[in-house]
């Protein structure tokens, strides 16, 4: 409330302003009035590009959250092998899910497992064989091949 106040002070100031400059051209109430029509104009126009650019933000969100939600989106078959499940498995969380082929309620536990990684050290395979192949290993020249 105190806002929309505050709004019409300033914008009944801004008028004034501009009716006293203009009012020799165009009368002081002609001049107060386009001054009050151009600000509410250009301030609707300026409250439709914040909506239409927090709409976007948001919709953008709404995406990026999806796409993350869907990283947690697994398939499992029910252990009656009638209902295969997708749904999102969270580690921090009781995931229970209810089948609706046997109506029994089945419980998903996520078991963490270390796998050791290798660096490759060479990724130049196929220099290596040509030069395998220039060394002539075994005794055999090129000409005898």
């Amino acid at each position: 409330m105190i806002n929309i106040l505050l709004s019409l002070v300033i914008t009944s100031i801004i008028s004034t302003f501009f009716g006293f400059g203009f009012s020799n051209i165009v009368g002081f109430w002609q001049a107060f009035a386009i001054a009050a029509g151009l600000q509410i104009i250009i301030a609707l126009i300026y409250k439709s590009f914040q909506i239409e650019q927090r709409s976007s933000n948001s919709s953008d969100v709404e995406q990026q959250f999806n796409d993350l939600l869907s990283l947690s989106t697994i398939n499992f078959i029910c252990p009656c092998s009638k209902y295969t499940f997708t749904e999102e498995v969270f580690a921090a969380t009781e995931n229970v899910f209810k089948c609706p082929e046997c109506n029994s309620n089945v419980k998903v536990h996520l078991n963490a497992s270390t796998v050791l990684q290798t660096d490759v050290l060479n990724t130049d395979i196929t220099n290596d064989v040509q030069s395998v192949l220039e060394s002539n290993v075994g005794g055999e020249s090129e000409k005898e091949i």
